[in-house]
């Protein structure tokens, strides 16, 4: 286990390249800088970890191309449980995103993310969010008892949910599409107002290093 003991990031990966497995990190800081696990880096592999029980974000990653994260759990942290923010070819594989104080996962601004197999429940206001991300593929993910939404798009085009078989139509940029679940009521709304106060347009935990 790494503990930042509430100051900080309690780890930051910034070289290219790199694969970190089998660890737990907890004890990140307040601030919104502040995360469990944070990563600017290209063709990185994350495996297997746990980024829990941290005071801001659990895992972001920002500004990097062709990430794989695998079998990681995000839970219990005190705003979104894993980010993806600015990114190009992430691919989350078994990952889980749970009772984290505002999202589960949230992909923003990025091109080309996949998630397979991935779940985020009990979250605080949205499981899975999508936003300003085309090309994003949902396969075989759910989202379940999220106090908003459990799935979230939301000024994309072309996302793919591949359990369905079915293209997401090309929407503008007042369009949002949320879905409870992953096969249950779809609706769409013109204006994010429609959503309760509070609802995190700004990406907690957004940050760059570089």
């Amino acid at each position: 286990m790494i503990d930042a003991c509430g100051n900080g990031t309690t780890l930051f990966i910034t070289a290219d390249g790199v694969t970190v497995e089998g660890f737990e990190m907890t004890g990140g800081g307040e601030k919104y800088t502040d995360a469990g696990l944070c990563v600017e880096a290209d063709n990185a592999s994350l495996i297997n970890l746990s980024v829990r029980q941290n005071a801001y974000s659990g895992m972001v990653v920002s500004d990097s191309a062709n990430l794989t994260i695998t079998g990681c759990s995000a839970d219990d942290n005190g705003e979104c449980g894993t980010i993806i923010d600015n990114c190009r070819g992430s691919t989350l594989n078994n990952c889980s995103a749970n009772e984290n104080g505002v999202c589960g996962i949230v992909i923003y601004n990025s091109l080309d993310g996949t998630l397979n197999n991935c779940s985020a429940d009990e979250n605080g206001q949205v499981g899975i969010l999508l936003s300003r991300s085309p090309g994003s593929m949902l396969n075989n993910c759910s989202a379940d008892d999220n106090e908003m939404d459990g799935i979230m798009i939301e000024e994309c085009i072309n996302v793919f949910e591949a359990s369905t078989g079915t293209m997401g139509l090309p929407y503008d940029s007042d369009d949002i599409l949320s879905l409870i679940g992953l096969m249950a009521q779809v609706w769409m709304t013109k204006t994010s107002s429609e959503h309760p106060p509070g609802f995190p347009h700004t990406i907690p935990g957004r940050m760059s290093r570089k």
